[in-house]
This record gives C-alpha cells, structure tokens and sequence, in this order.
C-alpha cells in the first residue's frame, strides 16, 4: 500500500511537472547542448503545519523520494507554517493557479468541495481499514 501511494504521488507530481513545461522553438544554444539536462521544474508546497509536525515530515519524504525517483528533475520546495499563507488561502492559490501544490484538511477542503463534509462526521468509518 505504501509503495503504491508512492508511486501515485510520483505520478502526480510528473503530471504537474507535464502540464507547465514550455513549448515553443528551442534555441541554437539549448539544441547545441544536446543531452545535457535541463533545469529542474520546481514545484513549491504550502501547508501550515510546523516543521515538527508528523505531516510535514511525511511531505518532505515525499519530496525526497519524488527528487530521487525523477534524478532531480523535479524538485519539491515545501513552504511550512503557513508562510504562503492559511489553508484557505493555499486553496485560492491553488485554485488560482499561482500555487502547484498544498496540503490541507478534509474541513478545509468542504468549504470548496462539499463531498468532503462527510468526512467529518463522527462515527462514519468502523476502523481504518473500512476507512481505505
């Protein structure tokens, strides 16, 4: 299960990284280059948990791992206690654009999605595996 959400992760963030790349004629210089690599694509990651947080540890293994499996091609820059801001303003930027990544609770997320109210109800799942 852990590989597997891994291996999800990873293939979001790529995807991420597929939908910003820049079109458009290479130049005489970058086409000289040849095999070199480019530079990576950074992606920054707000949240507004401390660095101490279990949470946020688990985010920067993911960020380490994402590194390692892309050969540092793609990078993720994590942004703790909300230095870009509170959970509802992550998700403005996010949904703005101005933000590629952020971490939220499922509270946060139902002021936007109302599917998620259901997870704050107390009760509604009988242990964690009928959670997953």
């Amino acid at each position: 299960m852990k590989l597997k959400s891994t291996l999800l992760c990873v293939s979001m963030a790529a995807a991420l990284c597929a939908c910003g790349g820049q079109g458009g004629d290479k130049s005489k210089d970058s086409a000289a280059k040849g095999s070199e690599s480019s530079a990576p694509v950074v992606l920054n990651l707000a949240h507004s948990l401390s660095e101490t947080h279990t949470v946020h540890q688990a985010i920067k293994r993911f960020a380490d791992e994402v590194a390692e499996k892309t050969k540092n091609h793609v990078q993720i820059k994590i942004f703790p206690n909300a230095q870009l801001g509170n959970e509802t303003e992550c998700l403005e930027q996010l949904k703005n654009g101005v933000l590629p990544m952020t971490k939220v609770s499922a509270p946060g997320l139902a002021a936007i999605f109302d599917a998620y109210h259901g997870f704050g109800l107390p009760y509604l799942f009988k242990d964690t595996e009928d959670y997953y």
